[in-house]
């Protein structure tokens, strides 16, 4: 499926439940999904390739219906292509349509520790990490190739030697966490901005949040029973270009997440305002959900 075609609203697997993978990612598709979230490091990719033989065996899709994206992870950066064909073969899906650089930075795990018990970093350049990803689609593996977690600077320096274009970058963004210049700033060198963690969750679960219930019920005319504050999150990324991953286990909250990229209904200017100044300019650590600082032993998002 081409990256333009590459639809808004995803169904992520990161932390699905163990033992229900293979029934809820086929739920999803059921319920509407096209565009399918994975990655190497999810753990569960077995499980989410069984779930697109089943649907494909009964002919619910075609391959060529979904958007299938992975990601290569930290300790894979010396085997690019091995770890694209063994995500391909786990999904049972022949192809990826993207494949993203899970992080920007990779590790060694055959090296020792360093002095704070933490993983080696790789001593490999992003420039050759890219040029394996760039192979990969030359060899028709993958579709688009991007990036995930990457700062302006990092887009920008392998931009100077790209010889296919950087597809999108995915980031966590909510309105706690709203990362909007480099968000803005992707979307302007046009690299899409794909969101995870678009509802927040724990300490800043944003469906909490004044703003976002006041949108959530002014959603019912054009939503009805769908409307929610989660609904208006996402509509909120949406509205700003954005693509979103959400993920449930629940078959009627999957379709009622797809509706927030549904012309029936919109945020009004007065919600979308309220949301935009619970958000603001913050990029306050306090809110972000997946900080890998401490396990990494780097300041990655500074």
């Amino acid at each position: 499926m081409s990256l333009k075609l590459m639809p808004r609203v995803a169904f992520g697997c990161w932390e699905l439940p163990a033992g229900q993978v293979e029934d809820v990612v086929y739920e999803a598709i059921k319920a509407g999904y096209r565009h399918i979230d994975s990655a190497e490091i999810y753990g569960n990719e077995v499980e989410v390739g069984k779930a697109f033989a089943r649907a494909f065996a009964e002919k619910l899709v075609t391959r060529a219906d979904l958007f299938i994206c992975s990601k290569l992870w930290a300790t894979d950066w010396s085997q690019v292509r091995a770890a694209c064909e063994k995500s391909i073969a786990a999904l049972q899906c022949e192809y990826l349509d993207l494949y993203l650089i899970h992080t920007p930075i990779g590790f060694d795990t055959s090296a020792p520790k360093d002095a704070n018990g933490k993983t080696a970093r790789a001593k490999i350049p992003v420039y050759r990490v890219w040029a394996d990803m760039e192979s990969l689609v030359d060899a028709k593996l993958c579709r688009h190739i991007g990036v995930s977690n990457f700062s302006c600077l990092q887009i920008a320096d392998i931009q100077t030697y790209a010889k296919h274009p950087i597809a999108c970058n995915q980031l966590e963004i909510h309105p706690s966490y709203p990362n909007r210049a480099l968000a803005d700033w992707c979307l302007s060198q046009g690299v899409a901005v794909v969101c995870y963690c678009p509802l927040g969750a724990g300490k800043t679960r944003d469906i909490e949040l004044p703003a976002l219930k006041a949108a959530g019920a002014g959603a019912e005319k054009g939503a009805g029973a769908a409307a929610s504050p989660a609904l208006a999150a996402l509509r909120w990324a949406l509205d700003k270009n954005y693509h979103v991953i959400t993920k449930s286990t629940n078959p009627e909250r999957m379709k009622a997440n797809l509706l927030a990229d549904c012309d029936s209904w919109s945020l009004s200017p007065e919600h979308t305002a309220a949301i935009d100044a619970v958000a603001g300019t913050s990029m306050d650590m306090a809110f972000k959900i997946c900080n890998h600082a401490e396990e990494f032993g780097l300041p990655l998002y500074h």
